[in-house]
């Protein structure tokens, strides 16, 4: 469990320092495809293949917009991801 936070605190001290990346102009394709999704929830490689970026960067990013992390797994529901996305899209900070 400590171990699990340690890694979760890792990588919110991460998720800050993103990279403008072309991932955050793409807003609109991202979520037309994020439309056609049928499962509830993605996970790090979902997130990976959606924004087009390494592991790495794919954690990060999930960190930073609310992903959720169970045992060595990572994971965020789409609604959430859809609503902070749009949050982004429109200008809005998001926490």
């Amino acid at each position: 469990m400590l171990r699990n936070r340690a890694i979760i605190s890792f990588i919110d001290r991460r998720a800050t320092m993103v990279p403008k990346t072309e991932w955050n102009q793409q807003f609109g394709g991202i979520l037309a495809v994020l439309e056609q999704y049928t499962f509830p929830v993605l996970g790090r490689l979902a997130m990976q293949e959606l924004f087009g970026v390494s592991k790495r960067q794919a954690l990060r990013i999930g960190a930073q917009l609310g992903a959720v992390q169970s045992s060595w797994r990572i994971w965020i529901e789409k609604a959430r991801l859809v609503e902070k996305l749009e949050q982004m899209r429109r200008g809005a900070a998001f926490a």
